[in-house]
């Protein structure tokens, strides 16, 4: 077989597997406005988004300008070398898209095409550079750097303007609405919906009609001439439907908005980046086709018939799109990324997805101290007047992360904001224009309360320096992946694509394990939905003490075998496990919010069970790192009668805690706990006196016997914070 018939394959299977992680990333951007504020069911959203994908790969402008000549001149490579440069970037795009996919990260599909093919570029173009005798300024023949920069700092320049305008749009419609909708929506409900659709129907004609093959240029040119008309009756249409749907028959007309805008948004996806993903491989399949019919060699054959206008066949666009539609019902990653914007906008406190860090937490600091300054200019009228306009009703129970004002602000900035852009004809990330506006609506309708804001913000810097990071990864992996095929060859590139499929498996199976993992956390609190309080408190408490009694155990056996590597491992999963548990707090708290005033016993038995079950564990996890502290830096070994002491002490601690289980589940007299507690008590009191003796006597070393009283301390609280749950269920 044609070795260059291969590495159009190749091209081929990457670019299908581009759709997948592309679409995986950039649903974000069209699904999170109806998902967040529950305007349908997921069903009926997935539909809806549907039917806009399959309208925007029919009505696509086929093969982007970028993938083609926006970053350098193909006139200049011959087949081989333009080849090295599509694989390069597909191999970059694929790989860097699915990790941020892990993460649940949003990304830029189209930073991360364009800066791919821009170090891929250059690096190649260096080459063909040296090789013509252009000189080092040769590669600014090759390269458009210009051009590239321009739509660098389009893209970027974006991120500011998206983030104010939605923040100054929501705030304005906040104060007009309050968060009292049943009282605000008769009297501004149909003038908003009517003008939220107008801006979504004109960017859906500005994005859809824009390229499309089913408009002619005269349907184009009068639907600019006619703009203003146009804007005009629909939005009177859309006010009188909208404030008939109130009146009369009490719809809410928010909700056909954003499903209006959330149809609009995936079809203007599929119409434009659905070429960030197979823009690449398209040239690859037309530039073979060229190369064929010419009859010349790979080497001597030049790619000026790129630069030339070419459409997509509509078969390759209808397969795409079905490709795309089952990703978005299919992909569990794209849940993923989605749930990490919707985190980062929600109205409700609970369970944060990202850490506070010492710049979110400067910046918190900063804006309240800013906050307090600004306050004195205001007078305490106006003051009150704002806060009574922004006052929330508690919204614990409603599933909802914001409600349909916010969505349909977000889609309103994000719609207008993109069809300017498109109609001065500068290109813009989708991904950065929708996730911007959502944390600046988000800061405007308070959701960064002093409870939330560190986190929230230490979340949006994460994703910021991701997008930065993408920009810098796609240049650098795609130069040096470039290169290497440059060199290589053929054998090269077939080592890449099967290294590829590999690290993707392994991808998506550490995936699949962490989304079961979370699974299994999130069903712990299906019974406190279901008011069986108690009963689920109880399985929290027997988890718990299973996980420290083997903990402890496995602890002590890497202790007595000499090795780190398992007491490294446990320790990993230790604090894993902690992490869990204060997110199991914060979910708990919610619960207890929603419990009725007469379950204040059932709340109160909560948090002290939480703080008994957390000082225990936080016992087990010091237990382990003190002796994987002590593995790790080679220390003194503890001599043989102190680790059979306890081993055999570890041995009696599991009819302790099966006894400990029997009271919490009620199974047996609280008595013979307190007695098998009060024997090992005073069987570890011996054990650390004779410690303290031996050190005492300079048998044991300083920093050995350190290690061997503490480890007795934390079994002695563990010993006693056990007893003390199962007390609580006494």
């Amino acid at each position: 077989m044609d070795i260059y018939l291969v590495l159009v394959i190749i091209l081929a299977v990457l670019a299908a597997i581009d759709l997948t992680v592309g679409v995986s990333n950039d649903a974000v951007n069209f699904l999170n406005s109806a998902q967040g504020s529950k305007v349908a069911s997921m069903r009926t959203i997935l539909i809806v988004a549907s039917l806009g994908v399959v309208l925007g790969t029919l009505s696509s402008s086929g093969m982007m300008e970028v993938a083609r000549k926006g970053v350098f001149d193909p006139s200049f490579f011959t087949f081989t070398e333009i080849m090295w440069v599509f694989l390069a970037v597909m191999f970059t795009d694929v790989l860097l898209l699915d990790f941020f996919n892990g993460k649940g990260l949003p990304t830029s599909t189209t930073v991360s095409l364009v800066f791919g093919l821009l170090g891929a570029g250059s690096v190649v173009a260096w080459q063909i550079a040296l090789n013509r005798g252009m000189g080092w300024e040769g590669i600014y023949q090759v390269m458009k750097f210009n051009e590239a920069s321009t739509i660098v700092s389009s893209i970027f320049s974006s991120v500011l303007f998206s983030f104010v305008g939605g923040l100054l749009v929501q705030w304005v419609w906040r104060l007009a609405f309050t968060f009292r909708l049943q009282d605000t929506l008769k009297l501004f409900g149909g003038v908003f919906s009517g003008l939220v659709g107008t801006f979504i129907v004109h960017f859906l004609l500005v994005k859809g009609a824009e390229g499309s093959s089913f408009v002619t240029e005269a349907q184009l040119h009068w639907l600019e001439q006619n703009d203003w008309t146009i804007n005009a009756i629909v939005f009177t249409f859309l006010t009188l439907i909208s404030q008939a749907l109130l009146h009369f028959w009490n719809i809410n007309p928010l909700r056909f908005v954003v499903l209006l805008g959330t149809f609009s948004l995936s079809m203007a996806f599929a119409g434009n980046d659905l070429v960030n993903f197979i823009g690449v491989g398209v040239g690859g399949w037309l530039a073979y086709k060229n190369l064929t019919a010419s009859g010349l060699d790979a080497a001597s054959y030049y790619m000026g018939d790129l630069a030339e206008k070419v459409q997509t066949p509509t078969w390759i666009l209808l397969a795409s799109g079905v490709v795309m539609i089952v990703t978005l019902w299919r992909s569990a990653k794209a849940r993923k990324v989605s749930e990490t914007e919707i985190n980062l906008s929600s109205q409700d406190e609970g369970s944060e997805s990202f850490a506070s860090n010492q710049l979110s937490r400067g910046i918190v600091g900063a804006s309240l101290a800013i906050s307090r300054s600004f306050s004195v200019l205001h007078s305490d009228s106006i003051r009150s007047f704002v806060e009574k306009r922004f006052e929330r009703k508690s919204n614990d129970g409603d599933g909802h992360a914001f409600d349909l004002v916010r969505a349909s602000v977000n889609l309103l900035v994000a719609s207008v904001l993109i069809a300017y852009a498109t109609s001065l004809r500068l290109p813009l990330s989708t991904t950065y224009v929708t996730f911007m506006v959502a944390m600046g609506s988000s800061l405007a309708d308070r959701a960064w309360g002093r409870d939330t804001a560190v986190y929230r913000i230490s979340g949006v810097l994460m994703v910021v320096g991701g997008w930065l990071m993408t920009a810098v990864i796609a240049f650098l992996f795609a130069a040096t992946v470039a290169a290497l095929m440059y060199f290589g060859g053929p054998t090269v590139a077939i080592a890449l694509f099967l290294l590829t499929l590999y690290v993707l498996y392994r991808s998506h199976r550490v995936f699949s394990k962490e989304r079961e993992a979370e699974a299994e956390f999130n069903e712990s609190f299906a019974p406190v939905q279901n008011d069986s309080h108690v009963a689920t408190a109880r399985q929290w408490v027997l988890d718990s003490l299973k996980e420290v009694e083997k903990s402890l155990a496995v602890s002590t056996r890497s202790l007595v075998g000499q090795n780190s590597d398992i007491a490294n491992r446990l320790f990993k999963n230790n604090k894993s496990s902690l992490a869990n548990r204060e997110k199991q707090a914060l979910r708990m708290a919610k619960n207890v919010r929603r419990m009725g005033l007469d379950s204040t016993e059932h709340g109160v038995l909560f948090f002290a069970l939480y703080d008994l079950m957390l000082d225990m564990e936080r016992s087990a996890l010091q237990y382990n790192e003190s002796i994987l502290y002590h593995l790790s830096n080679h220390h003194s070994t503890p001599n043989r009668s102190f680790l059979d002491a306890l081993m055999e002490f570890n041995k009696l601690l599991g009819p302790y805690f099966d006894k400990v289980e029997a009271a919490v589940q009620g199974k047996n007299n609280l008595e013979e706990v307190h007695a098998a507690k009060r024997v090992l008590l005073a069987d570890v009191n011996k054990m650390i006196e004779s410690q303290v003796d031996l050190m005492q006597r300079q048998v044991v070393g300083g920093r050995l016997g350190m290690l061997q009283v503490q480890l007795l301390l934390e079994v002695r609280d563990v010993v006693a914070v056990s007893f003390r749950l199962a007390k609580a269920f006494q």
